[in-house]
Parts: structure tokens; C-alpha cells; sequence
């Protein structure tokens, strides 16, 4: 297709599989884990709300029993300051640091972590993407 777009929680897209959750849901606790596998690449997907959590560790702990990633990208802001309150700024700050001091923990040094940046946000945040 010329532009193929995933849609949230569709059991299977370009090949990849949905492994857990995917119940459209604008929650803090919405969860959807997707993988694909070739004989080559393995590749998953982790929606995560909030940039450091019990879920977040569960995903880490995986990491440490499990298969290391290579490179691991990481996209959190705009769930973790909307959606959690009014001091979700300082707690982002603080999950942040959690959350970094944790993957120099369990990553292994040649694993590449990219931290790719949200978008600007208005003043006021409101309604979802679902």
C-alpha cells in the first residue's frame, strides 16, 4: 500500500502480531505489545503511558531473563504529564531519572537506546488519539 497506518489493537499489520492487549482504551492503563519475526529481526512494540511504571519494570525484567534488545527507541511525554495529575511534571522528572538508571542496570553497553522527542504541546491538552 502506498500509506499503511496501524491501527491500535488490529490483530496483525505488515506481518507483525499483536501479543498482548490492544483493547482500545484512552486509560493510564492501556497496554498493547506487538512483535514481529523473520529469520533475522525480531522487533516489538510496548505502548506505554507513563515513561516509568510497574509495567515498565515487568517489560525490563523481561529484558534481563529474556532475549537483550539491540537497540531500544523510547518516546514518553505527552501521557505522563496529561494524564496523571497535577504533579505529573515532577513526577515525569523523577520517572525519568528511575528509568534511565534502570536501563544502564539492565541493558548491556552495546545496546543503543534512542530517545526520540514528542511533539510541542498546547497549553491546554485535551481528548485522546484513539
Amino acid at each position: 500500500c502506498d500509506v499503511c497506518v496501524c491501527l491500535q489493537g488490529e490483530l496483525s499489520f505488515e506481518g507483525d502480531q499483536l501479543v498482548e492487549g490492544g483493547k482500545l482504551s484512552n486509560n493510564t492503563d492501556y497496554r498493547e505489545v506487538r512483535q514481529y519475526h523473520s529469520p533475522s529481526h525480531l522487533l516489538r512494540f510496548y505502548f506505554l503511558t507513563r515513561i516509568y511504571s510497574n509495567y515498565v519494570e515487568s517489560v525490563l525484567a523481561d529484558f534481563q531473563t529474556g532475549l537483550q534488545p539491540d537497540v531500544v527507541i523510547v518516546n514518553s511525554c505527552v501521557w505522563d504529564i496529561s494524564r496523571y495529575g497535577s504533579n505529573s511534571i515532577q513526577q515525569y522528572r523523577e520517572n525519568l531519572d528511575t528509568f534511565f538508571t534502570r536501563l544502564n542496570e539492565v541493558l548491556l553497553p552495546e545496546c543503543l537506546v534512542i530517545w526520540n522527542m514528542a511533539m510541542p504541546l498546547g497549553k491546554k491538552i485535551k481528548g485522546g488519539f484513539l
